[in-house]
C-alpha cells in the first residue's frame, strides 16, 4: 500500500508530501507553495518510477472551477506559447501545465 507522509517547511507557506508505493514501484512528491501577497497558489507535482524496469506511468487531473460562485459562463483554452490550459472568467485565472523529463 501507500506510505504518505506530509509536512511543511519551517516559516514559510510550503507544504510537502511523499507518497511511497514500493508494491507499484512508484513514488510521488508534492510540493504546495501559497504567495503570501496574492492569491497564488503552486503545486508541482514529481512522479518517479523507481522500479528497476523502464515503464509508461501517466498522471490524470481533474478540475472543476466555480469562479465566482458561478457554475456557468467560464472559458478556456490553451495557450500553445506556455504549453498550459487557462481557465478564466473576469479578474480570476487559471493556469495548468505539465512537463516531462525523461
Amino acid at each position: 500500500g501507500w506510505r504518505v507522509r506530509v509536512g511543511a517547511s519551517p516559516d514559510t507557506f510550503r507544504g510537502q508530501t511523499q507518497a511511497l508505493n514500493s508494491d507499484l514501484g512508484v513514488e510521488i512528491f508534492i510540493t504546495d507553495i501559497v504567495y503570501n501577497e496574492k492569491n497564488i497558489l503552486l503545486r508541482k507535482v514529481l512522479v518517479k518510477n523507481i522500479s528497476n524496469r523502464p515503464r509508461i506511468i501517466k498522471v490524470f487531473f481533474y478540475h472543476q472551477f466555480e469562479l465566482y460562485e458561478s457554475h456557468t459562463a467560464h472559458t478556456a483554452f490553451y495557450d500553445p506559447r506556455s504549453q498550459a490550459l487557462v481557465h478564466y472568467r473576469n479578474q480570476r485565472a487559471f493556469a495548468i501545465g505539465a512537463q516531462l523529463d525523461g
